[in-house]
């Protein structure tokens, strides 16, 4: 293990690891299932964006190996994690989508783990 690997490596997951927003996505899976759910989004909204995204994530999964991941960037994570760096999720998407997302990557998320 080089110097560099003994050091994590933290991930952005928004725009970064995935192409578009996972608030984006997930709405877009929620309208999918139901589309009235379309006025329950403002009144959730109205709490704040991690309620509006609890709800979503508490009415809708997500399949995240379908998820728009960057390629190029994806592959060199991979590398650099067999290289024995530790990889950090950073995001503020719901838990339950960014633990489905580090279990499907091998991605920890967060310094504890």
């Amino acid at each position: 293990m080089n110097g560099t690997a003994s050091r994590p490596l933290s991930v952005d997951l928004d725009e970064t690891l995935i192409r578009t927003d996972l608030l984006v996505e997930s709405v877009f899976a929620l309208l999918k299932r139901n589309l009235l759910f379309v006025f329950l989004l403002p009144l959730w909204l109205l709490k704040g964006r991690a309620h509006l995204k609890h709800e979503i994530a508490a009415r809708v999964d997500l399949d995240v190996g379908l998820l728009p991941y960057q390629g190029s960037f994806l592959a060199y994570l991979k590398q650099e994690h067999a290289d024995g760096c530790r990889l950090i999720l950073a995001t503020a998407a719901n838990e339950r989508y960014a633990a489905a997302i580090a279990l499907n990557l091998g991605i920890s998320r967060d310094c504890s783990q």
